[in-house]
């Protein structure tokens, strides 16, 4: 019976190994990926925040080229009116385009 005892402890010793180095493994790989969770979420920070950048870009453009654009019309270039809507229309498209 003793040697039964010895056997099932010598059995019970090596499943509690198993069941550590199994726990040990987990932990890292948790560790690895609440790490990879971390960089995606930083990332995606930076894009949000280089997304409102360059919405504000293009809205200051807009800003500018409109002002261009009014300005323009009050000197008076010696261009028809269709030919100045479709210089404003390419140039609006262009900066939407950025």
């Amino acid at each position: 019976m003793l040697d039964e005892l010895t056997a099932m402890v010598k059995l019970m010793g090596s499943i509690t190994k198993a069941i550590a180095e199994s726990q040990l493994k987990g932990s890292s790989a948790l560790g690895e990926s609440l790490a990879y969770a971390k960089l995606m979420d930083a990332n995606l920070k930076n894009l949000i925040v280089a997304l409102g950048e360059k919405e504000t870009l293009k809205s200051n453009f807009r800003k500018i080229l409109e002002h261009y654009i009014a300005q323009r019309e009050t000197l008076g270039w010696p261009v028809s009116a269709t030919k100045k809507e479709e210089l404003a229309k390419q140039v609006r498209n262009a900066v939407e385009k950025l």
